[in-house]
């Protein structure tokens, strides 16, 4: 189980180039990373905005919304909805048997096709950010990633941030990283009203 304090944004058509460019300048650094293709499948609850479930090749996960932590304001132009959620996951070399054609008929899966690009941030002791990788590693830290999304030809991006790790308290972290993070942000809005989670985004293809 992974609890994890979380801020996301999403929006309809290609991201726009100023974001693209401030995400791969400002905020990967020289951890400049290229954007990883991958193909989702998550499971269809209409009406559901607090629980999510999604299956990526071999592994199933689940995600529960256990609270909503409140209105973020990170600049003039940037206003999002924090919230906590609690993660589970289990390997299966039998999962993609979900996914069969009658299935995939009925509409009960829908498939996200995703290009990401993230970078991991931790806090050091004087307050500044240290990237590191997304990967193994289990210190408290802020993930941070820009995400274009392909569902039924319907394209759309979404910019995230994601804290975890072994905390019991991750929300200062979040606020630390995305305080940070925005200094930066070119003068594009993002809004509270298109701030939220992948259920209620998936609950828009219903």
């Amino acid at each position: 189980m992974l609890t994890t304090s979380e801020i996301r944004w999403f929006y309809q058509g290609e991201v726009a180039p100023a974001i693209k460019n401030w995400f791969t300048k400002d905020v990967l650094r020289e951890n400049c990373q290229t954007f990883e293709q991958r193909e989702d499948w998550y499971l269809r609850i209409p009406g559901c905005e607090f629980l999510g479930v999604k299956l990526r090749q071999k592994q199933l996960e689940s995600k529960l919304r256990v609270a909503e932590l409140g209105v973020l304001y990170l600049s003039k132009n940037v206003i999002g909805s924090a919230e906590k959620w609690v993660k589970w996951s289990c390997d299966d070399p039998e999962a993609e048997s979900l996914i069969t054609s009658e299935v995939v008929a009925k509409g009960e899966w829908v498939k996200v096709e995703k290009a990401r690009s993230q970078i991991r941030y931790l806090i050091a002791d004087d307050g500044s950010l240290i990237p590191t990788s997304t990967t193994g590693t289990s210190q408290v830290g802020c993930n941070v990633e820009l995400t274009q999304l392909i569902v039924d030809r319907d394209r759309w991006w979404s910019l995230g941030f994601e804290t975890s790790g072994k905390s019991d308290d991750l929300m200062p972290i979040l606020e630390a990283v995305t305080n940070k993070v925005f200094q930066t942000f070119p003068e594009e809005e993002l809004s509270l009203r298109n701030s939220y989670a992948y259920p209620k985004w998936l609950s828009l293809f219903v």
